[in-house]
């Protein structure tokens, strides 16, 4: 069936048309203004999985297959929405939002699961090496192997998060929460959404940024944790050499993987998770609450 002209549309079917989509827009769809915390520190709205969305896009994804809505009309209403805001944020429902939909809920076995694949990596290891060279699949077993201790320190990190003593520590002591100011029409609002601040704060770290893992932590634990080792560093650091340059370091070296590099990283990866998980668990979660110095303290802003 062809997609209705607006041409033949009367006046008051063009308007009813564009009246319809607008309600349904305004029922999904609000100016971040209203309702989104916002970050005077990086210029920006604290989104929490609301957005940003282009009114157009919105509009395609919703009425874009519909024949009975003629595109010219799609384009009249977005460009009359983009003028009164640019981005807008989707109306909270109560419903999953985006972090909700993009976490896994935490496997308790997440422990066993990562040791699981350090197996299944070295079991693959001994079968490649029965076969062929494989110096570029040993680089690819090389990497999934630190994708194994990443997978762990986040994982680690989500699971010391659960306890509230943890999490009251991690966001009165990392420097990300620092530097937030929080107006005070949102303030209720940022405490209900304390959960995906603290997703939205870890979800920007690279897991193998293990300099930045130690921060987390340490804001965490309240004690500097031995995330890696001079070892682990090294094959990180050979890790981005496979993955971004095409297995050559910075002096454009060739980086090759053998076999045996593979099963000593195995172990060492192994071990090391053994111990650190020893540690982590051996934190205490009490806190005392530590007083945030004054100058670092968030500012609370009328708006």
């Amino acid at each position: 069936m062809p997609r209705k002209n607006s041409h033949r549309m009367t006046p008051e079917e063009r308007e009813s048309k564009i009246d319809e989509m607008r309600e349904w827009f305004f029922q999904n769809y609000e100016d971040p203004q209203n309702d989104v915390p916002y970050d005077s520190e990086d210029g920006d709205y604290v989104w929490m999985g609301r957005g940003p969305h282009e009114a157009q896009d919105v509009l395609y994804d919703q009425f874009g297959h519909d024949d009975d809505v003629p595109e010219d009309l799609i384009e009249e209403l977005s460009n009359e929405l983009a003028s009164e805001c640019y981005e807008w944020a989707s109306i909270d429902k109560g419903e999953d939002t985006y972090w909700d939909a993009l976490d896994y809920s935490l496997n308790p076995m997440y422990m066993d699961i990562v040791l699981n694949t350090l197996t299944r990596i070295r079991v693959a290891a001994n079968t490649l090496n029965e076969t062929s060279d494989g110096t570029l699949l040993h680089a690819l077993l090389f990497v999934h192997v630190i994708s194994c201790l990443e997978t762990y320190l986040y994982d680690a990190l989500q699971d010391c998060l659960t306890d509230p003593a943890c999490c009251r520590r991690f966001i009165e002591n990392y420097e990300a929460f620092h530097k937030k100011d929080i107006h005070v029409s949102a303030l209720y609002k940022t405490q209900e959404a304390i959960t995906d601040l603290v997703k939205e704060v870890i979800h920007k770290v690279t897991f193998h940024n293990l300099k930045a893992v130690k921060s987390l932590y340490k804001a965490t634990l309240g004690k500097d944790i031995p995330v890696c080792n001079s070892e682990i560093e090294e094959a990180v650091l050979k890790r981005h050499s496979i993955v971004h340059h095409n297995c050559r370091d910075r002096d454009n070296n060739e980086v090759v993987i053998s076999y045996d590099d593979v099963i000593a990283l195995v172990s060492k990866v192994e071990s090391h998770i053994l111990t650190l998980d020893n540690i982590i668990r051996e934190s205490p979660a009490a806190i005392e609450t530590v007083a945030i110095p004054e100058k670092e303290a968030p500012k609370l802003v009328s708006k």
